[in-house]
């Protein structure tokens, strides 16, 4: 770059920003709203919602991380009383069987039903026992 190019501008730089006779001063607000996303497309947000959540298929746990997996939950199962904060991630299944996602609940664990082998969080969240994939104490 050269001198000359440095220096171009050097005439208007200091004058006063030019505000037309001709048309009224913008508010901040009624800028922004030029810049506001338009609905040009019908059904476009929608289908990028829908491609953003595409379900994810399960993973199959190893054994060690089964044995594991097993040990944090009896030790969860039996502090119960004391309802114990734990943090489990577990696979919610959406239509199939092995697409859908994996959240993670945290919070008091409330009891265990040993008849329908789910675990329910103090929210009422109920986890299936063959979903969960970690427990935090």
């Amino acid at each position: 770059m050269t001198l000359e190019n440095l220096h171009r501008y050097d005439d208007i730089i200091d004058l006063p920003h030019h505000r037309s006779t001709k048309h009224r001063h913008m508010s901040n607000l009624e800028r922004a709203v030029q810049f506001m996303p338009f609905a040009a497309l019908k059904g476009h947000d929608e289908r990028v919602r829908e491609v953003s959540s595409t379900p994810c298929t399960r993973i199959a746990l190893a054994d060690d991380e089964r044995e594991t997996l097993n040990d944090r939950l009896v030790e969860v199962i039996g502090q119960l009383e004391s309802h114990p904060y734990a943090s489990i991630t577990y696979f919610q299944p959406e239509g199939g069987r092995d697409a859908g996602e994996y959240m993670t609940a945290e919070g008091a664990v409330r009891r265990f039903d040993q008849m329908r082998r789910v675990i329910v969080m103090e929210d009422g969240t109920r986890i299936a026992l063959v979903n969960i994939v970690d427990i935090r104490c």
